[in-house]
């Protein structure tokens, strides 16, 4: 039994504190444990059980402490390990994602939990811990132990700690000291210094994906035979097979992929719970010439090597190379290949095992999880009693479920090719495999409905993007070399080929030539045409962010939501073409013609006729001021909203052949990332590319956006947002000047090289120049105001449903920062707290702020708005340079336009202008007076001049 209830942590446990510390809210290094319940479940003796159990592990209900020796897991007066239950509308799989997926508390404890969920058909029994105390193969263990109890046998007692202990020991030896000496030469000499990155792809929306697929057992015998005759392990082509479809997908011949190592061969830890698992980085270089059986011997022969030194935990692996904190990250946590077999122990049926109480009894079927503990996209391979089963787990929805379904499949191909032929080249691959037959494979079979003439235009696009002759219709772009960074430029391509825009999902579910093709065809369809001027006055939805900028005015008429825009024109635009090119953008996009109506107080949206904007022509050769003076009216000057013409332009004469192009709209029908669309847009009507085709209208966006309102993902994220905002202060209270002033814009004194001198605070600490300049902006905050909770907003360009990537049309929510210190909180630890914010921000978009102030109800002021009464813009980019009809357009804007905008009490804006950061403050000067503003934008700008420098300083305390 255990003498002692605390212990050391590892080196690989700290590094989990630590990122924990990073991202409380993220839920990595979670795992889950789920069954589906089937039979009678008697909850008092469950309680009981998991009583036992946690008297006999007691680490799993423990917490970290911080000491002057370093952090310590303790269970000193811990409480028991939760059990809760809970009836449930959702459906079972997202019921388990949401219990699952709320992070621990690792500094509070305790660090496991049990959850019974009853859902409309189903019950389940989810075990979830924190993988800093358990790890898969602690799995069984704590799955035997629970029906021990459960049946009323008692659990021996036994010392953990002083195994636990030794480990945590063990690892602290070769990471520190000489006794690591050969793991860490090890590590430098096979690795190397300059890692490769693995370029996954990135079209998921967010959400959650794990695709499963079984391996057919003629297949795995057929690998199993072969394994044998060529004298490696199973696991050896399991794991080649991924690495082959790994390169396929990226067309790289450098890869890195980690695997786990569960280092249990020190004496005691074989039935222990714990976390004793190591990741290794594994890297692997192709040869031209290389067979299956090539990469086979040369990948076993690898892992085996690695397997030796697998003591060396990753955090010094990676130390010993130089990337630290994310810089490692984005190398080691790429993605990672699980294998893992699941046997039967006496008595227990590890793949249904039952809990039985006297004559009663219930069977707990286990369900598939989704945590990778950390990282992105993974393959597992699993086996049990119910056969072999592929894995394709992406826990934070980057690759989305198409790239699922695709990597799985072409992974089954690989696995079939290496059974089939392991002397074959692995480079192009003949497409006559015998695979499992699955979606591509029945459409291989099929003949092509395409006429031969469209399937040859078709192909020239293929052959152009990949560098390939003689494609033919059964050939798969994937296996043609095509690699996710290629498709992109396919189908643009093949869109640009073809009149039609092409989404790229497109090509992951039809990857075969013919197959892409006829889908391409239906997709250029007339099924959408431009409506002509009868189709009139139709009602359309308004989005979430429409009715807040059009209630804002209706309630303040002195807010004006214009946009101005304004561009140098290298070359010379013809006034005539362009005001067609106007007049056809406008005919074509909708939202360009929406009308807002008030009908006795009730808001409308409706569909105007097509109309031509009025071409302004600006003599400016003698008048350089002309320019903003144009501008200056055009924002003084509302907008008609009922009228539907919310677009204003004109062109400027500068002499000496110069021109100038102005533009302003009015937000309701733009954003920010609708500019670049505006221009491209224009710029084919200008060329004369007159011909109508299919766009994606706003008015599916606002449908969209409704059904969001319906899915399982809105209430999580509203959850979200209501929990993360629970307390927080509605308003910034900023100093009010005793008489109203003018509102106010003026740059901030950044100094130059800012983005450069900050780059080491980004690399080391994982952060965006986001991240650090909302930091710095909530230190600043907290100071001015005194207070340790704050809040601000910034908006965010909610466009992750591919299809609206090139909409026209505002597409902006606005998410909160919240920052919380305490008396003793440093810069750093300000830092790293907004990273969660921000990172928890992106992953909760599916709520509109507007849903998230009806959640919470806060005290509203008059011109306040909740929350987000102070606002942080960001833009990175070097504006909008364009192209427009052979002309090129550089954007120029004089700031001080930005004071009439002004909408919030502060309003902070970064950008770039020819690669230097410049900052800028708008301000309602009955709000904020002109010389407190220039106060705290003097503050702001110190702290980021000093920003390295002052994170090991208190918040409030910065000298």
């Amino acid at each position: 039994m255990d003498s002692v209830s605390s212990i050391p942590l590892s080196v690989g446990q700290e590094a989990m504190w630590t990122a924990w510390r990073t991202e409380p809210e993220t839920p990595v290094h979670i795992l889950p444990i789920p069954f589906q319940v089937h039979g009678t479940l008697d909850m008092p003796r469950l309680r009981a059980a998991v009583h036992a159990l946690d008297a006999a592990y007691p680490h799993l209900r423990g917490r970290i402490q911080r000491t002057p020796d370093g952090p310590l897991l303790t269970w000193t007066d811990a409480p028991r390990i939760p059990v809760a239950e809970r009836s449930i509308s959702l459906g079972r799989d997202e019921a388990v994602r949401q219990a699952w997926q709320r992070p621990f508390d690792l500094e509070a404890g305790p660090l496991a939990r049990v959850h019974v969920l009853h859902g409309p058909d189903y019950t389940v029994l989810l075990l979830t811990a924190h993988h800093l105390v358990c790890d898969d193969a602690s799995v069984p263990l704590l799955t035997e132990a629970l029906r021990k109890a459960y049946a009323g046998q008692r659990l021996q007692p036994a010392d953990h700690s002083g195994p636990l202990t030794e480990f945590a020991r063990r690892s602290r030896e070769v990471s520190d000291t000489p006794a690591g000496d050969a793991h860490r030469a090890h590590w430098r000499r096979f690795l190397g210094t300059d890692l490769p990155r693995v370029p996954l792809p990135t079209g998921g929306d967010g959400r959650s994906v794990m695709y499963r697929a079984d391996v057919p057992p003629a297949l795995a015998r057929r690998l199993r035979d072969r394994t044998r005759e060529l004298g490696v392990s199973y696991f050896t082509a399991l794991y080649a097979g991924y690495l082959v479809a790994l390169r396929r997908r990226t067309g790289l011949d450098d890869l890195l992929v980690s695997v786990p190592f569960h280092s249990r061969t020190a004496p005691g830890l074989r039935d222990k719970v714990g976390c004793f698992v190591n990741m290794l980085p594994i890297r692997h270089r192709f040869k031209a010439q290389d067979s299956y059986a090539d990469v086979l011997s040369r990948s076993g022969s690898e892992v085996k090597d690695c397997l030796t030194y697998g003591e060396l935990p990753l955090p010094a692996v990676m130390r010993e190379l130089g990337p630290t904190g994310s810089a490692a990250g984005e190398r080691t946590w790429q993605t990672a290949f699980q294998y893992t077999t699941v046997g039967s122990g006496a008595g227990l049926d590890v793949q249904r095992p039952e809990l039985v109480s006297g004559d009663d009894h219930c069977v707990l079927n286990p369900l598939d999880t989704e945590s990778s503990a950390g990282f992105l996209p993974t393959l597992m391979v699993r086996e049990d009693s119910t056969g072999t089963q592929v894995l394709w787990k992406d826990p934070l929805g980057l690759a989305g479920e198409a790239e699922a379904r695709a990597m799985v499949s072409e992974y089954l191909d690989m696995l079939s090719e290496i059974a089939a032929d392991p002397g074959r080249p692995i480079a192009p691959v003949p497409d006559a495999v015998s695979a499992p037959a699955g979606p591509e494979r029945a459409e291989a079979g099929r003949a092509s409905a395409v006429e031969p003439e469209q399937l040859r235009r078709m192909a020239e696009v293929w052959q152009q993007v990949l560098k390939k002759d003689e494609i033919k219709p059964d050939d798969s772009f994937f296996t043609l070399g095509g690699q996710s960074l290629m498709a992109g430029a396919l189908v643009t391509a093949a869109g640009e080929r073809f009149g039609v825009r092409i989404p790229l999902r497109t090509l992951f579910e039809h990857s075969r030539l013919g197959d892409f093709t006829e889908h391409v065809l239906g997709l250029a369809a007339p099924t959408a045409p431009i409506p002509d001027a009868v189709a009139t006055d139709v009602p359309l939805a308004m989005t979430a962010f429409q009715q807040r900028i059009w209630l804002a005015e209706l309630i303040d008429p002195s807010v004006r939501n214009h946009v101005p825009l304004a561009w140098r024109v290298e070359g010379r635009l013809d006034p005539g073409r362009l005001r067609v090119a106007l007049g056809r953008l406008v005919a074509e996009h909708e939202i360009l013609r929406t009308r807002f109506v008030d009908d006795d107080d009730a808001l409308s949206v409706r569909l105007g006729q097509p109309w031509v904007p009025p071409l302004e022509l600006l003599d400016l050769r003698n008048a350089p001021d002309g320019m903003m003076d144009w501008l200056d009216a055009a924002l003084r000057l509302p907008f008609d909203l009922e009228s539907g013409q919310l677009l204003r332009a004109a062109l400027g004469d500068l002499g000496d052949g110069r021109q100038v192009l102005l533009l302003c709209l009015h937000h309701l029908v733009i954003d920010g990332e609708s500019i670049p669309v505006l221009l491209a847009e224009l710029d084919r009507h200008y060329t004369a590319s007159d011909r109508p085709r299919p766009v994606v209208q706003y008015r599916e966006f606002a449908a969209y956006q409704r059904e969001q309102r319906d899915s399982e993902a809105w209430n999580t994220d509203l959850e979200y947002w209501a929990s993360a905002l629970e307390g927080a202060p509605a308003d910034t209270p900023l100093p009010a000047p005793k008489q109203p002033e003018p509102n106010g814009a003026f740059r901030i004194p950044l100094p130059e090289g800012l983005l450069d001198s900050l780059g080491a605070v980004q690399s080391e600490h994982g952060v965006s120049w986001f991240m650090v300049a909302a930091t710095a902006l909530a230190v600043t905050l907290h100071r001015w105001t005194g207070l340790d909770d704050v809040t601000f907003g910034s908006p965010t360009a909610n466009r992750n449903e591919p299809r609206f990537a090139e909409l026209l049309g505002p597409c902006l929510n606005t998410a909160v920062l919240r920052s919380r210190v305490t008396a003793d909180s440093t810069v750093l630890d300000a830092l790293l707290r907004m990273r969660g914010e921000a990172l928890g921000a992106l992953e909760h978009q599916t709520v509109q702020f507007d849903d998230v102030i009806t959640r919470l109800s806060p005290v509203r002021r008059f011109g306040h708005t909740p929350y987000v009464n102070v606002t942080l813009n960001m833009n990175l980019l070097d504006a909008h340079a364009a192209v427009l009809g052979g002309t090129r357009l550089t954007p120029v804007l004089d700031d001080s336009l930005r004071s009439e905008n002004a909408k919030f009490g502060l309003t902070v804006t970064m950008a770039q202008r020819d690669g230097d950061l410049i900052g800028l403050v708008a301000h309602r000067g009955e709000q904020l007076g002109g010389e407190h503003a220039r106060e705290l934008a003097g503050e702001l700008a110190a702290l980021l001049a000093r920003f390295p420098e002052a994170l090991s300083e208190p918040v409030m305390r910065l000298g």
